[in-house]
């Protein structure tokens, strides 16, 4: 991100330049809307405000916008606008010359012109227009910092990482079966000639479009779909079962994809085994709405999941098991292959 100095340089030049461009985004944020400069206490924010009113462009155009407002009012008789003005703002302070004012209110600021006095700042926290123009300056700020996540795409590792943070809310059978699908079962069929087992071992990216990574995951979701039953009895046999070293499978895994499928197969698992989606679907709303919502809203559903829901409803709700989870999982990615040959052809 920009340093202060060049945010608060763009952000002159884009009042200046575009007057309308702030008062799109004011509706932003409440919290910015009732900020109080004397009350601030977050320390990276009022760092902020320091350095941006020891900008003499930054105090020439609050100086400007007090200024404006300060014309239109009477004066006590035998007493210039001017002089009314800089001693209201600056105490004792105060330029004995009242052009010093025309000179701060100048429309033309040259590097040449000689710095604001730092005793002349120090009255700018008292000044209304600086808090108006600071709330300003942090939208202005928040919305450099949107366009830069905005034009800086994830990497695979980025998505890889926040995929394996949600993943491991799942219990270790489910890990298991993942695993399973990924890895045990990937020799067992063959696409185009080349298995799955020959991907992970010459990660081939330039080979096909993601729609061949989702067709091999597919027909290993096939397989496990099949030998489910078989697949679940083998589990409960095993005789070390460790959670870690399934996710640690599941993760080298992803890694042998491309970024394109890496990023839909996690999207579409998030959202097939979304707690929220899971529970509207399988609880009537009178039920429904007796559950804490915002709990199960980013959540992934899990037998723990549905033992608390039954627990607080008193009821014994069938909801849907790995398998069939799994099976609409393959349904959702079989409709992502269909859309993206479709498109390409």
């Amino acid at each position: 991100m920009e340093s202060n100095s060049y945010l608060i340089e763009k952000f002159l030049e884009e009042i200046h330049t575009s007057e309308t461009i702030i008062d799109i985004y004011k509706k932003k944020s409440k919290t910015i809307d009732s900020l109080k400069i004397q009350k601030i206490n977050d320390n990276k924010i009022m760092e902020l405000f320091q350095n941006f009113i020891k900008n003499d462009a930054v105090f020439c155009t609050i100086i400007k916008m007090q200024w404006e407002k300060h014309k239109s009012l009477k004066t006590t008789r035998g007493a210039t606008k001017k002089r009314t003005f800089l001693y209201k703002y600056f105490g004792d302070d105060a330029p004995e010359d009242d052009r010093v004012l025309d000179k701060w209110t100048s429309s033309k600021l040259t590097k040449s012109q000689k710095q604001i006095d730092e005793k002349y700042k120090k009255h700018l926290i008292g000044i209304p227009a600086t808090e108006q123009l600071f709330k300003d300056f942090l939208i202005f700020v928040d919305m450099e910092n949107t366009k830069h996540k905005i034009h800086q795409p994830l990497t695979q590792k980025q998505i890889i990482i926040e995929g394996m943070k949600t993943l491991s809310e799942l219990d270790e059978k489910t890990l298991y079966l993942i695993d399973c699908t990924f890895a045990e079962s990937a020799s067992n069929f063959k696409i185009r000639e080349l298995t799955l087992s020959d991907l992970m071992n010459y990660k081939i990216d330039s080979l096909e479009s993601p729609q061949f990574y989702i067709d091999c995951i597919m027909h290993s979701l096939n397989k496990v779909i099949e030998d489910f039953t078989k697949i679940e009895s083998k589990y409960e046999l095993e005789v070390i079962k460790n959670k870690e070293l399934y996710l640690y499978r599941i993760e080298k895994f992803l890694y042998l994809l491309n970024i394109e499928t890496t990023s839909v197969f996690l999207t579409t698992f998030r959202k097939v085994f979304n707690a929220e989606n899971i529970l509207k679907k399988n609880i009537d709303i009178p039920q429904y709405n007796k559950i804490d919502k915002r709990k199960y809203r980013t959540s992934l559903f899990t037998n723990l999941v549905a033992q608390e829901v039954n627990h607080k409803l008193k009821m014994n709700i069938n909801f849907p098991t790995v398998r069939q989870l799994f099976i609409e999982l393959r349904k959702s990615l079989e409709e992502y292959s269909t859309f993206i040959k479709n498109f390409t052809q």
